[in-house]
């Protein structure tokens, strides 16, 4: 198994409802479109991003309840984490929003055989995890 961590960055455009999270560190040389969410890869064809066109509608669906731009735009951080096992890979995020009432919103998608793929063949599953709440310390 192998495991990435890096800082990650987290930015979301109102204005298109796209929501990018993304390794700090680490440059994209290409990019894989799956319907709304398109994923981001380096040239070691490891995954260094996320982006999420329509974010509200694919976000809203991720925690089961509705998320407004207003909500989104209020994101103060954001995790993105990659494990890799053999060709397969699973992909999670964590969204940390500002409003101490909302809670924070993890999910997981796997996506099987990625390291085989020219374009993703299988939809991205992302299922919301337990949602954390959302307190310091």
């Amino acid at each position: 198994m192998v495991k990435t961590t890096h800082a990650t960055k987290i930015k979301y455009d109102a204005e298109s409802d796209s929501l990018a999270i993304y390794y700090a560190d680490s440059k994209s040389s290409k990019s894989v479109e799956n319907g709304d969410i398109i994923v981001d890869i380096d040239y070691k064809n490891q995954v260094v991003g996320l982006e999420f066109l329509s974010a509200t509608k694919i976000l809203s669906g991720i925690a089961k309840k509705e998320l407004t731009a207003e909500m989104l735009q209020g994101i103060t951080s954001g995790n993105l984490q990659v494990k890799q096992f053999g060709n397969n890979i699973v992909v999670t995020f964590t969204i940390v929003f500002a409003d101490k009432k909302l809670r924070n919103l993890k999910a997981t998608a796997f996506i099987p055989s990625f390291g085989k793929c020219t374009g993703l063949s299988v939809p991205l599953p992302f299922s919301g995890t337990k949602n954390s709440s959302n307190k310091s310390g």
